[in-house]
């Protein structure tokens, strides 16, 4: 994910993660993982990608959060939609809160400082 976050640096290389990303929130059913593992690098992206990423997402907050309302039921009566919808909820209350994105990012940036100082 380190290696995405530090491509969003680079605006030809972030417009393609970013559709990919957008692309991967659209799938359904059976592919739920997908939209999952989605949700997991725009949350990191949003404490280690660049500021136009982070805009980025923030303009997406509405599509993210009507994954809020994810739904799918395996075969075997398991509710995995709720990994969804948790994981939704949550990023979409990180992005309606500017100070609390500013917080995590910071925590981030002295988190890389940190390991950058002890290897």
């Amino acid at each position: 994910m380190a290696e995405i976050a530090q491509a969003t640096k680079k605006f030809s290389e972030c417009s393609i993660a970013m559709n990919v990303l957008w692309t991967r929130l659209k799938e359904i059913d059976k592919n739920w993982r997908y939209v999952y593992k989605a949700l997991v690098v725009l949350e990191y992206l949003v404490a280690h990608g660049s500021e136009r990423a982070v805009d980025d997402i923030v303009e997406h907050t509405y599509h993210i959060s009507s994954l809020t309302k994810f739904e799918y039921v395996e075969p075997n009566g398991k509710d995995v939609g709720i990994n969804v919808r948790k994981k939704a909820e949550h990023i979409v209350s990180l992005l309606n809160d500017k100070d609390r994105i500013q917080e995590v990012r910071d925590k981030a940036s002295a988190n890389r400082e940190n390991q950058d100082l002890h290897p």
